[in-house]
């Protein structure tokens, strides 16, 4: 599993720049991107409150449960505006008595720190303790921000093990930059998708960890990452070249293996409790009559289309797809797993009843397999390091990032309509952004 020699002392960093000033220099990279979107965002009034759309579903566990003790969310639903309850996934139970998230809890077990930390200080500030106020909901855009950091850096450092830190760095300026990932960690703070995207890049890190040790923090990982998004648990795919490599590292170490099992069962055991106490039953599915169509994908759209499609919103990851397909004679387990997966989840999001998801920015049910894109963009610099090409394809990557950074931010203030997308926007989408003010 890991990186050609050569091709890493090929893109090491010139003599006297240390690891700690890469680290230094990626950081400094990544805060000013985040705080320079939440502060151009949240300074505005019009842009308020960070708890909107879906995150109200996702959020809705913890001041129903910890504040209210009202599993049924009756005092928390009464705070909300009666209309767009079921905007927001709170649907009502089956007892009639009440209300339940149709969202999983995932989310909300991540934002429970910054949950406790925000409740401490609206205590001793006076603040109402409903979960709505103002430290709630400077929480859920600091929450949201420490989790991208975090993610982005356990990203930098797997990469940076398996391809080196040149091709690690630009591999995840291109994920911060030339995506939809700023966007969800940065704006759209409240819904799960930073989460996942901090739960992968904290699995790919742990599989750069050798032996049996970290078998227990990948179970919960997994655990976690299942009742974030239930979508999420293909990310195990990656998992195989692991137990091909260690097998029978991994059964001669019993006690690990059933500690890894016990703790991915932790957070669904939650979450079937939760459907207990809020619906009746251990088993329940919650989205109702929302359902997939498997024989019936909308795959083109979902990659192609102007309406959101991944490639179009975000076109640096098909350099993802071509340094997996160039990775697969250097690493052929690892790449050959990360294309069954995108494929896979290809497969899965474009067989949802909405394939557009909502309101959104590109594709965003794909922000939280970034961490599997950014290891092919790391391939392909990897791959075409040593070749003419390497200048040329880091000149398209900025490109591509400057029009997506240009999408979004004439997205956010509406002077380009991203639900009525045409080709004649995404030919002027590099000239739009002078207009923004």
């Amino acid at each position: 599993m890991s990186a050609d020699p050569s091709s890493a002392a090929r893109l090491s960093p010139p003599e006297g720049l240390s690891g700690l000033v890469q680290a230094l220099a990626f950081n400094a990279c990544l805060i000013a991107a985040l705080a320079t979107v939440a502060l151009s965002i949240y300074g505005k009034d019009r842009f308020w409150p960070p708890l909107k759309g879906d995150g109200v579903g996702y959020y809705a566990y913890l001041p129903s449960l910890l504040l209210d003790r009202d599993p049924a969310m009756r005092a928390f639903t009464s705070r909300l505006d009666p209309q767009r309850l079921e905007e927001y996934g709170l649907l009502p139970n089956p007892a009639g008595n009440g209300h339940y998230t149709k969202y999983p809890l995932g989310t909300a077990l991540l934002m429970l720190p910054g949950f406790l930390a925000a409740s401490l200080l609206a205590w001793l500030g006076g603040r109402p303790l409903d979960g709505l106020s103002a430290p709630y909901m400077h929480m859920l855009i600091w929450s949201a921000a420490l989790y991208a950091w975090a993610g982005m850096n356990l990203l930098f450092a797997a990469l940076r093990r398996r391809y080196g830190p040149v091709a690690a760095f630009t591999a995840c300026l291109a994920c911060l930059l030339g995506t939809n990932f700023l966007f969800y960690a940065a704006y759209f703070v409240s819904m799960s998708h930073v989460y996942s995207f901090f739960l992968v890049a904290l699995l790919l890190w742990l599989l750069t960890c050798k032996g049996a040790a970290s078998l227990p923090a990948i179970g919960l990982t997994l655990g976690l990452a299942a009742v974030t998004r239930p979508t999420n648990i293909t990310v195990a795919i990656l998992l195989a070249p692991m137990l091909w490599g260690q097998f029978g590292q991994v059964l001669r170490r019993p006690g690990r293996l059933a500690l890894a099992a016990a703790l991915s069962a932790a957070p669904v055991i939650l979450q079937m409790a939760y459907w207990k106490l809020a619906c009746g039953s251990f088993l329940f599915y919650s989205y109702s009559h929302e359902t997939f169509d498997f024989l019936h994908p909308h795959l083109a759209e979902v990659l192609w289309s102007l309406h959101r499609g991944l490639f179009v919103f975000s076109p640096v990851l098909a350099f993802a797809l071509l340094g997996h397909l160039l990775g697969l004679r250097r690493d052929a387990f690892f790449c050959a797993c990360c294309l069954a997966l995108f494929a896979c989840n290809a497969w899965i999001i474009a067989s949802w009843h909405d394939w557009t998801y909502g309101y959104a920015f590109g594709m965003r049910p794909f922000v939280e397999f970034l961490p599997v894109f950014a290891a092919g963009i790391a391939a392909f610099v990897q791959a075409v390091a040593a070749t003419q090409w390497l200048y040329l394809s880091l000149f398209i990557m900025a490109a591509m990032c400057y029009y997506t950074l240009s999408l979004m931010i004439v997205g956010i203030y509406d002077i380009l309509n991203l639900h009525g997308f045409t080709l004649i926007d995404f030919l002027l989408t590099f000239i739009q952004i002078w207009y923004w003010r």
